[in-house]
């Protein structure tokens, strides 16, 4: 678990984003996410 977090830190451990929404935007980062042709994770902004 450590080789994790290590790689992480060091930026050789990454995730494809394919869209950011507000979570009030929800109905729509749920209707990208069943898209076909997505491509990346789709991520809330929780505000703050």
């Amino acid at each position: 678990m450590e080789e994790t977090f290590v790689k992480i830190r060091a930026g050789a451990a990454t995730t494809v984003v394919a869209a950011h929404y507000p979570l009030e935007a929800f109905r729509d980062a749920l209707a990208h996410q069943a898209s076909s042709g997505r491509k990346g994770k789709i991520l809330f902004d929780l505000g703050g």
